[in-house]
């Protein structure tokens, strides 16, 4: 087979999901030509999406070295910065990427989601945005709309744009997965676990999937059920508004307790400052218990293709 043959099937390999077809594709070609700066790039690609950072890492350095002007090798390495929760240099990459290519589209969504990982919700629209005037019909841009609005807590806007985003690919992991999400915060448990499976049958590497199913089983837990519920809501908040909340619900129970206290009924004022204490006590308790369930979702579930 050719160079350009095996370069193509890898792309489609890579475009379809298929990381380990890609990969082996990818080690032919680089061991008849060691120095192509687009294959490590791509096989650094795939080993991120099956979440092989190390090895990834390596790849992608290799491939700077040889081809440092090359917009997708620092749109890799934005997002390489992004699962290391480094936002401020996965903005940087992605300002290096446009600056040689101004019309990456790639580049403005993921610099919304570098924004979204800083809680400046407001620049991550606006990088939504700069991508949908390069390329307005593009799924990828419909799909970050409807997470933008998600995240912000406008369900019904979410919806529109996850709508359109299956409409034009139904089986798009990405598009379910906010689907699932959708439902789940309206109470739909059974249309959130469909299309948390139906995402992952379609890319069983679906992390996103796998955390959604972890949620749905953290939202029927007794114990983690509220904690979750709360979360959900203050994860739509920005920082200042949650911790408003915040002191807002300890001056609120400070406040009654004292109002009770003066009534006359000392016990009861003691009882309703236990409730304080026992309610932080709880959500101390919840999120290492939801990480732990999260944890074992993630590590004990096998791909079954009779969902």
């Amino acid at each position: 087979m050719s160079y350009e043959y095996k370069m193509d099937s890898a792309w489609r390999y890579y475009s379809s999901g298929l990381y380990d077809q890609a990969i082996d594709v990818l080690k032919e070609v680089l061991a008849e030509n060691p120095n192509d700066a687009l294959a490590h790039g791509l096989l650094a690609a795939n080993l991120l999406e099956k979440r092989r950072i190390h090895a990834a890492e390596y790849e992608l350095k290799i491939a700077l070295q040889l081809d440092p002007v090359q917009p997708f090798l620092f749109l890799l390495q934005a997002r390489l910065y992004i699962l290391r929760n480094k936002p401020n240099l996965a903005l940087a990459s992605c300002d290096e990427a446009l600056s040689i290519s101004p019309d990456f589209y790639d580049a403005h969504l993921l610099k919304s989601v570098a924004y979204t990982q800083m809680r400046k919700r407001h620049l991550a629209l606006e990088s939504i945005q700069a991508a949908a005037a390069i390329q307005p019909d593009g799924p990828d841009v419909t799909l970050a709309f409807g997470n933008y609005y998600f995240d912000v807590g406008d369900i019904q806007q979410a919806e529109v744009y996850v709508l359109e985003a299956l409409q034009k690919n139904a089986e798009s992991a990405d598009a379910n997965v906010l689907m699932g999400k959708i439902a789940l915060a309206r109470g739909q448990i059974e249309d959130a676990e469909y299309h948390a499976k139906f995402a992952i049958m379609n890319n069983p590497e679906s992390e996103g999937a796998l955390i959604l199913l972890g949620d749905i089983k953290a939202r029927q837990n007794w114990f983690i059920g509220l904690w979750w519920r709360i979360n959900a809501k203050l994860s739509t908040m920005s920082d200042v508004k949650q911790t408003a909340w915040l002191i807002g619900a300890y001056m609120f129970f400070s406040f009654l307790a004292q109002c009770v206290a003066d009534l006359g009924y000392p016990k009861s004022a003691y009882i309703v400052a236990y409730i304080w204490i026992g309610f932080a006590v709880y959500t101390w308790m919840a999120l290492p218990a939801y990480h732990r369930a999260l944890k074992k979702e993630l590590m004990q579930f096998q791909f079954n293709r009779n969902f």
